[in-house]
Protein backbone atom coordinates (compact mmCIF):
# COMPACT_ATOMS: atom_id res chain seq x y z
CA UNK A 1 0.00 0.00 0.00
CA UNK A 2 2.84 2.40 0.78
CA UNK A 3 4.29 1.79 -2.66
CA UNK A 4 0.90 2.54 -4.29
CA UNK A 5 0.55 5.84 -2.42
CA UNK A 6 4.11 6.80 -3.34
CA UNK A 7 3.51 6.07 -7.01
CA UNK A 8 0.32 8.17 -7.08
CA UNK A 9 2.09 11.05 -5.35
CA UNK A 10 4.89 10.96 -7.91
CA UNK A 11 2.37 10.85 -10.80
CA UNK A 12 0.46 13.87 -9.44
CA UNK A 13 3.73 15.78 -9.04
CA UNK A 14 4.77 15.04 -12.62
CA UNK A 15 1.39 16.13 -14.00
CA UNK A 16 1.55 19.37 -12.02
CA UNK A 17 5.01 20.11 -13.38
CA UNK A 18 3.77 19.45 -16.90
CA UNK A 19 0.92 21.95 -16.44
CA UNK A 20 3.24 24.58 -14.99
CA UNK A 21 5.74 24.22 -17.86
CA UNK A 22 3.80 24.14 -21.15
CA UNK A 23 5.67 23.38 -24.38
CA UNK A 24 7.95 26.23 -25.33
CA UNK A 25 7.37 28.26 -28.50
CA UNK A 26 8.31 31.60 -30.02
CA UNK A 27 7.76 34.39 -27.51
CA UNK A 28 5.02 36.92 -28.34
CA UNK A 29 6.29 40.14 -29.94
CA UNK A 30 7.00 42.90 -27.43
CA UNK A 31 4.26 45.46 -26.97
CA UNK A 32 5.26 48.81 -28.52
CA UNK A 33 5.64 51.73 -26.19
CA UNK A 34 2.48 53.86 -26.22
CA UNK A 35 3.22 57.10 -28.16
CA UNK A 36 0.69 58.92 -26.01
CA UNK A 37 3.28 58.59 -23.25
CA UNK A 38 6.26 59.76 -25.32
CA UNK A 39 8.56 62.59 -24.38
CA UNK A 40 9.00 64.87 -27.39
CA UNK A 41 12.22 66.61 -28.48
CA UNK A 42 12.26 69.12 -31.35
CA UNK A 43 15.44 69.97 -33.29
CA UNK A 44 15.67 72.70 -35.93
CA UNK A 45 18.19 72.32 -38.76
CA UNK A 46 19.55 74.86 -41.25
CA UNK A 47 22.73 75.24 -43.28
CA UNK A 48 24.66 78.38 -42.20
CA UNK A 49 23.75 81.29 -44.46
CA UNK A 50 21.11 79.28 -46.30
CA UNK A 51 17.64 80.69 -47.01
CA UNK A 52 16.09 77.25 -47.44
CA UNK A 53 16.92 73.95 -45.77
CA UNK A 54 13.89 71.81 -46.59
CA UNK A 55 14.39 68.14 -45.72
CA UNK A 56 11.48 66.05 -47.04
CA UNK A 57 12.04 62.38 -46.23
CA UNK A 58 13.46 60.26 -43.43
CA UNK A 59 14.68 56.70 -42.83
CA UNK A 60 16.70 54.96 -40.14
CA UNK A 61 18.14 51.57 -39.34
CA UNK A 62 17.89 52.42 -35.62
CA UNK A 63 17.35 55.49 -33.41
CA UNK A 64 21.14 55.91 -33.47
CA UNK A 65 21.30 55.87 -37.29
CA UNK A 66 18.74 58.17 -38.93
CA UNK A 67 18.99 59.98 -42.29
CA UNK A 68 16.99 62.92 -43.68
CA UNK A 69 17.14 64.22 -47.27
CA UNK A 70 15.65 67.07 -49.27
CA UNK A 71 16.30 70.46 -50.83
CA UNK A 72 18.66 73.37 -50.26
CA UNK A 73 18.62 76.41 -52.53
CA UNK A 74 22.39 76.20 -52.95
CA UNK A 75 22.02 72.79 -54.56
CA UNK A 76 24.58 71.01 -52.37
CA UNK A 77 24.57 68.79 -49.29
CA UNK A 78 20.86 68.00 -49.02
CA UNK A 79 21.36 65.32 -46.38
CA UNK A 80 21.80 65.10 -42.60
CA UNK A 81 22.60 62.16 -40.33
CA UNK A 82 21.69 61.55 -36.67
CA UNK A 83 24.00 59.35 -34.58
CA UNK A 84 21.79 59.20 -31.51
CA UNK A 85 23.14 62.48 -30.13
CA UNK A 86 23.51 65.16 -32.82
CA UNK A 87 22.49 65.92 -36.41
CA UNK A 88 25.36 66.58 -38.83
CA UNK A 89 25.41 67.65 -42.49
CA UNK A 90 26.65 65.05 -44.97
CA UNK A 91 29.07 66.30 -47.62
CA UNK A 92 28.22 64.87 -51.06
CA UNK A 93 30.38 65.22 -54.21
CA UNK A 94 27.63 64.98 -56.82
CA UNK A 95 27.16 68.63 -57.88
CA UNK A 96 23.89 70.58 -57.73
CA UNK A 97 21.24 68.04 -56.68
CA UNK A 98 17.95 67.58 -54.88
CA UNK A 99 16.71 64.52 -53.00
CA UNK A 100 13.12 63.37 -52.72
CA UNK A 101 13.20 59.99 -51.00
CA UNK A 102 15.42 57.71 -48.90
CA UNK A 103 15.12 54.08 -47.81
CA UNK A 104 17.34 51.18 -46.83
CA UNK A 105 17.76 47.63 -45.62
CA UNK A 106 20.35 48.12 -42.88
CA UNK A 107 23.01 50.52 -41.68
CA UNK A 108 25.29 49.48 -44.55
CA UNK A 109 22.70 49.42 -47.33
CA UNK A 110 20.91 52.77 -47.82
CA UNK A 111 19.57 54.39 -51.02
CA UNK A 112 18.50 57.97 -51.79
CA UNK A 113 16.93 59.27 -54.99
CA UNK A 114 16.22 62.65 -56.57
CA UNK A 115 17.65 64.66 -59.41
CA UNK A 116 20.70 66.34 -60.87
CA UNK A 117 19.98 70.03 -61.42
CA UNK A 118 21.30 71.90 -64.48
CA UNK A 119 20.48 75.28 -66.01
CA UNK A 120 18.33 75.07 -69.11
CA UNK A 121 19.93 77.04 -71.99
CA UNK A 122 16.48 77.37 -73.61
CA UNK A 123 14.00 78.06 -70.81
CA UNK A 124 11.34 77.45 -69.69
CA UNK A 125 11.82 75.62 -67.44
CA UNK A 126 14.81 77.37 -65.93
CA UNK A 127 16.16 74.18 -64.30
CA UNK A 128 16.43 70.73 -65.88
CA UNK A 129 16.05 67.75 -63.56
CA UNK A 130 17.56 64.33 -64.38
CA UNK A 131 17.87 60.98 -62.61
CA UNK A 132 19.96 60.62 -59.44
CA UNK A 133 20.35 57.41 -57.40
CA UNK A 134 23.00 57.15 -54.67
CA UNK A 135 23.97 54.29 -52.34
CA UNK A 136 25.58 54.17 -48.90
CA UNK A 137 27.64 51.08 -47.97
CA UNK A 138 28.26 52.05 -44.35
CA UNK A 139 31.38 54.07 -45.22
CA UNK A 140 30.58 56.44 -48.10
CA UNK A 141 27.92 57.53 -50.59
CA UNK A 142 28.44 56.74 -54.29
CA UNK A 143 26.32 57.49 -57.35
CA UNK A 144 24.90 54.40 -59.05
CA UNK A 145 25.17 53.86 -62.79
CA UNK A 146 21.76 54.43 -64.38
CA UNK A 147 20.43 55.74 -67.68
CA UNK A 148 19.34 59.29 -66.94
CA UNK A 149 15.81 60.40 -67.72
CA UNK A 150 13.72 62.62 -65.44
CA UNK A 151 14.07 63.34 -61.73
CA UNK A 152 12.99 60.70 -59.25
CA UNK A 153 10.39 61.01 -56.52
CA UNK A 154 9.88 57.68 -54.71
CA UNK A 155 11.86 54.59 -53.68
CA UNK A 156 10.44 51.32 -52.32
CA UNK A 157 11.42 47.66 -52.29
CA UNK A 158 11.50 44.36 -50.44
CA UNK A 159 15.31 44.20 -50.48
CA UNK A 160 18.36 45.40 -52.37
CA UNK A 161 17.66 42.76 -55.04
CA UNK A 162 14.10 44.01 -55.62
CA UNK A 163 14.15 47.79 -55.51
CA UNK A 164 11.96 50.23 -57.45
CA UNK A 165 12.24 53.98 -57.99
CA UNK A 166 9.85 56.28 -59.84
CA UNK A 167 9.47 59.90 -60.79
CA UNK A 168 8.45 62.52 -63.33
CA UNK A 169 6.86 61.72 -66.70
CA UNK A 170 6.74 58.01 -65.97
CA UNK A 171 10.38 57.54 -64.98
CA UNK A 172 10.49 54.03 -63.49
CA UNK A 173 13.49 51.80 -62.72
CA UNK A 174 14.04 48.38 -61.17
CA UNK A 175 17.20 47.16 -59.42
CA UNK A 176 17.88 43.41 -59.16
CA UNK A 177 20.97 43.73 -56.98
CA UNK A 178 23.29 43.98 -59.99
CA UNK A 179 22.04 46.72 -62.29
CA UNK A 180 19.27 49.28 -62.80
CA UNK A 181 16.90 48.80 -65.73
CA UNK A 182 14.22 51.10 -67.12
CA UNK A 183 10.79 49.51 -66.78
CA UNK A 184 8.07 49.83 -69.39
CA UNK A 185 5.13 51.96 -68.27
CA UNK A 186 1.92 52.26 -70.29
CA UNK A 187 1.00 55.66 -71.72
CA UNK A 188 -1.28 56.88 -68.96
CA UNK A 189 -1.95 60.49 -69.86
CA UNK A 190 -2.01 62.73 -72.92
CA UNK A 191 1.07 64.62 -74.17
CA UNK A 192 -0.20 67.87 -72.65
CA UNK A 193 -0.11 66.47 -69.13
CA UNK A 194 2.67 66.89 -66.57
CA UNK A 195 2.59 63.55 -64.82
CA UNK A 196 4.26 61.81 -61.92
CA UNK A 197 4.46 58.35 -60.37
CA UNK A 198 4.14 59.49 -56.76
CA UNK A 199 3.48 56.25 -54.89
CA UNK A 200 4.99 52.75 -55.00
CA UNK A 201 3.93 49.67 -53.05
CA UNK A 202 6.05 46.53 -53.46
CA UNK A 203 4.48 43.28 -52.26
CA UNK A 204 7.10 40.79 -53.48
CA UNK A 205 9.22 39.93 -56.52
CA UNK A 206 6.20 39.64 -58.81
CA UNK A 207 3.51 41.99 -57.45
CA UNK A 208 3.78 45.77 -57.16
CA UNK A 209 1.45 48.76 -57.17
CA UNK A 210 1.78 52.41 -58.22
CA UNK A 211 -0.16 55.65 -57.94
CA UNK A 212 0.19 58.17 -60.77
CA UNK A 213 -1.05 61.73 -61.14
CA UNK A 214 -1.25 64.21 -64.03
CA UNK A 215 -2.19 67.88 -63.91
CA UNK A 216 -3.62 69.64 -66.97
CA UNK A 217 -3.40 73.40 -66.54
CA UNK A 218 -5.69 74.23 -69.44
CA UNK A 219 -8.72 72.67 -67.72
CA UNK A 220 -7.57 72.93 -64.08
CA UNK A 221 -7.93 69.19 -63.60
CA UNK A 222 -5.88 66.48 -61.86
CA UNK A 223 -6.12 62.89 -63.08
CA UNK A 224 -5.23 59.93 -60.83
CA UNK A 225 -4.61 56.29 -61.70
CA UNK A 226 -3.97 53.18 -59.59
CA UNK A 227 -1.95 50.39 -61.27
CA UNK A 228 -0.96 46.84 -60.44
CA UNK A 229 2.01 44.96 -61.87
CA UNK A 230 2.01 41.19 -62.31
CA UNK A 231 3.71 38.97 -64.89
CA UNK A 232 5.93 41.93 -65.85
CA UNK A 233 2.95 44.03 -67.00
CA UNK A 234 1.41 47.16 -65.49
CA UNK A 235 -2.39 47.36 -65.69
CA UNK A 236 -4.72 50.19 -64.63
CA UNK A 237 -6.96 49.02 -61.77
CA UNK A 238 -8.94 52.22 -61.22
CA UNK A 239 -8.94 55.98 -61.87
CA UNK A 240 -10.64 59.25 -60.92
CA UNK A 241 -10.24 62.98 -61.49
CA UNK A 242 -10.37 66.10 -59.38
CA UNK A 243 -11.46 69.23 -61.19
CA UNK A 244 -14.39 71.58 -61.64
CA UNK A 245 -17.43 69.75 -60.25
CA UNK A 246 -15.48 66.74 -58.93
CA UNK A 247 -13.65 66.86 -55.61
CA UNK A 248 -13.87 63.28 -54.27
CA UNK A 249 -10.79 61.02 -53.99
CA UNK A 250 -11.05 57.25 -54.33
CA UNK A 251 -7.69 56.83 -52.60
CA UNK A 252 -4.99 58.98 -51.01
CA UNK A 253 -3.27 61.44 -53.31
CA UNK A 254 -0.11 61.88 -51.18
CA UNK A 255 1.54 58.48 -50.77
CA UNK A 256 1.27 54.68 -50.83
CA UNK A 257 2.53 52.49 -47.98
CA UNK A 258 2.58 48.75 -47.31
CA UNK A 259 2.63 47.73 -43.65
CA UNK A 260 5.05 45.00 -42.48
CA UNK A 261 2.04 42.69 -42.08
CA UNK A 262 1.04 43.25 -45.72
CA UNK A 263 -1.87 45.71 -45.53
CA UNK A 264 -1.64 48.49 -48.14
CA UNK A 265 -2.56 52.07 -47.25
CA UNK A 266 -2.74 55.34 -49.13
CA UNK A 267 -2.95 58.74 -47.52
CA UNK A 268 -4.20 62.19 -48.43
CA UNK A 269 -7.30 63.98 -47.17
CA UNK A 270 -8.31 60.54 -45.86
CA UNK A 271 -6.31 57.46 -44.93
CA UNK A 272 -7.47 54.52 -47.05
CA UNK A 273 -6.84 50.76 -46.91
CA UNK A 274 -6.91 48.41 -49.91
CA UNK A 275 -8.75 45.09 -49.46
CA UNK A 276 -7.76 43.64 -52.83
CA UNK A 277 -10.92 44.90 -54.52
CA UNK A 278 -11.47 48.50 -53.45
CA UNK A 279 -10.13 51.34 -51.30
CA UNK A 280 -11.96 52.09 -48.04
CA UNK A 281 -11.48 55.22 -45.93
CA UNK A 282 -10.41 54.43 -42.36
CA UNK A 283 -9.76 58.01 -41.21
CA UNK A 284 -10.94 61.40 -42.47
CA UNK A 285 -8.63 64.26 -41.55
CA UNK A 286 -8.83 68.05 -41.74
CA UNK A 287 -5.42 68.29 -43.41
CA UNK A 288 -3.69 66.14 -46.03
CA UNK A 289 -1.56 63.36 -44.55
CA UNK A 290 1.79 63.25 -46.36
CA UNK A 291 3.50 60.06 -45.14
CA UNK A 292 2.99 56.90 -43.09
CA UNK A 293 5.16 54.37 -41.26
CA UNK A 294 4.71 51.60 -38.71
CA UNK A 295 6.16 48.38 -37.37
CA UNK A 296 2.96 46.30 -37.08
CA UNK A 297 -0.78 46.65 -37.72
CA UNK A 298 -1.35 48.13 -34.26
CA UNK A 299 1.53 50.64 -34.33
CA UNK A 300 1.17 53.05 -37.27
CA UNK A 301 1.89 56.79 -37.64
CA UNK A 302 0.75 59.29 -40.27
CA UNK A 303 1.93 62.90 -40.55
CA UNK A 304 1.02 66.04 -42.45
CA UNK A 305 0.78 69.86 -42.51
CA UNK A 306 0.08 71.98 -39.42
CA UNK A 307 2.39 69.67 -37.44
CA UNK A 308 -0.28 66.97 -37.58
CA UNK A 309 0.46 63.45 -36.28
CA UNK A 310 -2.04 60.60 -36.09
CA UNK A 311 -1.45 57.22 -34.43
CA UNK A 312 -3.26 53.88 -34.90
CA UNK A 313 -3.11 51.38 -32.02
CA UNK A 314 -5.06 48.59 -33.71
CA UNK A 315 -8.39 49.86 -32.43
CA UNK A 316 -8.66 53.50 -33.42
CA UNK A 317 -6.78 56.59 -34.60
CA UNK A 318 -5.61 59.27 -32.16
CA UNK A 319 -4.18 62.69 -32.97
CA UNK A 320 -0.98 63.14 -30.95
CA UNK A 321 0.21 66.37 -29.36
CA UNK A 322 3.93 66.80 -30.02
CA UNK A 323 4.03 70.50 -29.01
CA UNK A 324 5.51 71.39 -32.41
CA UNK A 325 4.61 74.77 -33.90
CA UNK A 326 1.73 74.46 -36.38
CA UNK A 327 3.81 76.41 -38.92
CA UNK A 328 5.75 73.19 -39.50
CA UNK A 329 4.54 70.99 -42.34
CA UNK A 330 5.46 67.37 -41.60
CA UNK A 331 6.50 65.43 -44.71
CA UNK A 332 8.13 62.19 -43.52
CA UNK A 333 8.06 59.72 -40.62
CA UNK A 334 10.14 56.74 -39.51
CA UNK A 335 9.65 54.63 -36.38
CA UNK A 336 10.55 51.49 -34.50
CA UNK A 337 8.54 49.93 -31.65
CA UNK A 338 9.62 52.50 -29.07
CA UNK A 339 10.62 55.71 -30.88
CA UNK A 340 9.48 57.88 -33.78
CA UNK A 341 11.23 60.55 -35.86
CA UNK A 342 9.21 63.05 -37.91
CA UNK A 343 10.73 65.50 -40.43
CA UNK A 344 9.20 68.66 -41.84
CA UNK A 345 9.83 72.32 -42.60
CA UNK A 346 8.34 75.82 -42.35
CA UNK A 347 9.52 77.15 -45.73
CA UNK A 348 12.98 78.13 -44.48
CA UNK A 349 14.22 75.64 -41.89
CA UNK A 350 13.84 71.95 -41.24
CA UNK A 351 12.60 70.46 -38.00
CA UNK A 352 12.86 66.91 -36.68
CA UNK A 353 10.44 65.86 -33.93
CA UNK A 354 11.67 62.87 -31.91
CA UNK A 355 9.32 60.97 -29.61
CA UNK A 356 10.46 58.30 -27.15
Amino acid sequence: MKHTVGFLSLLILLLACKEENPPSGPPPPPTPKDPREYTWIIDTIAYPGSLQTLMRDIWGSSPEDVWIVGHNERGYGQMFHYNGTVWSATSLPFGPIDFRSISGFGAQDVYAVGGHLTLNPLPPPNILDSTLIVHYNGVSWTEMDVERTKGLWEIEGTGSDNLWVSGLYGALYHYDGVQWALDSVPSLFGPEAEWLIYGLGIKDDSVAYMLANAHVNAIATDYYKFLRRSSSTWEVVDSFLIGPGSLTSKWGVSDLWIAPSGEMYSCGADIFIWDGVQWTSVLSTTVFQADMDGTRNDHIFSVGPLATVHYFDGTGWTQLETHADTRWSFTGVWCNDDEVFIVGYDGNKTCVVHGN
